[in-house]
């Protein structure tokens, strides 16, 4: 975990970035404790179908300190 978390600072403070993404599969849930206990992500959507041999996964998001609303449209600015 601690890579993870030093990645998404990296992310945050050197590209900037609002959030990182990722997806899980609906039935990994080990990755999926991993990812909402431990490093805080959040269900963004669930993509049906969205691995070959078709099951689901959950759209994941990780949102930085730094997220905000971007005055040009209204909507996050996004970096993966």
């Amino acid at each position: 975990t601690l890579l993870m978390r030093r990645s998404q600072m990296e992310m945050e403070t050197v590209f900037k970035a609002h959030y990182v993404s990722l997806h899980v599969r609906k039935t990994n849930r080990a990755a999926f404790r991993l990812y909402t206990q431990t490093l805080k992500y959040e269900i963004n959507s669930i993509e049906k179908g969205y691995y070959a041999d078709g099951e689901d996964a959950y759209d994941m998001r990780c949102t930085f300190s730094n997220a905000k609303v971007n005055p040009n449209n209204g909507s996050d600015q996004a970096e993966e």
